[in-house]
């Protein structure tokens, strides 16, 4: 039998944060505490993550760390387009254990315990469905 739930059922839905980046520091001077920023560029066309160029951001500059910061086996989302040659507007990837600051543009599904599994709603979210 088929149950058909809202999203924001069985995952908490977050936004990434509005950092400046006059802020982002180069990974050589990150100190212990602060973080590799993800970006809308972090995403893959068609679902996916992929690594690029880390800023990273001081931990001073973490206002509310736990709605900014990842968990493991979060879900990160692009929620607006970057430009026409790169739409990533809804793709998503799933992170496994690595911590970030999630930046603006970029949303966080965090898939509640018990409710959902975390591979399979990644996988969902980037299907044709």
């Amino acid at each position: 039998m088929t149950q058909t739930v809202l999203l924001g059922d069985i995952a908490e839905i977050l936004n990434g944060a509005a950092f400046s980046s006059r802020d982002f520091i180069a990974k050589e001077q990150a100190i212990k505490g602060d973080l590799p920023v993800f970006k809308m560029g972090n995403l893959s066309i068609g679902g996916g993550i992929r690594r690029g160029k880390d800023d990273y951001i001081p931990a001073s500059k973490l206002v509310k760390a736990d709605k900014q910061v990842t968990q493991p086996r979060d879900i990160l989302m692009c929620m607006t387009d970057m430009k026409s040659s790169m739409n990533l507007l809804g793709y998503s990837g799933q992170i496994k254990d690595e911590v970030f600051a999630v930046n603006q543009r970029v949303g966080i599904i965090r898939p509640k315990e018990n409710l959902v599994n975390p591979d399979f709603l990644s996988y969902y979210l980037n299907s044709p469905d």
